[in-house]
């Protein structure tokens, strides 16, 4: 229940070979831009926007290749934990 500028969360599909803690630090203060550093704004795949309490987000992507895609939450803090693979065959 708390507000987007306080506990937001998004969902950033990441190139295979990108240095996570690279981007998530370069991130963190990119509220301007969804917490995506437009640095490293060519490491992302595919990426769902900041969302506060009550809403939901989806994308449509077609992953490049066969890999391993790591996907991150980039709001502030939350990279450590929240994050996964996606594995395309």
């Amino acid at each position: 229940t708390l507000p987007k500028e306080a506990m937001g969360h998004n969902w950033v599909l990441l190139k295979p070979g990108t240095d996570l803690n690279a981007f998530a630090q370069a991130s963190m203060t990119a509220k301007d831009a969804e917490y995506i550093a437009p640095a490293h704004k060519d490491k992302v795949v595919a990426f769902v926007k900041v969302l506060g309490p009550k809403q939901s987000g989806e994308v449509t992507f077609t992953v490049p290749a066969a890999g391993e895609y790591t996907y991150v939450c980039s709001f502030p803090g939350h990279y450590m934990l929240m994050k996964g693979t996606l594995v395309a065959k």
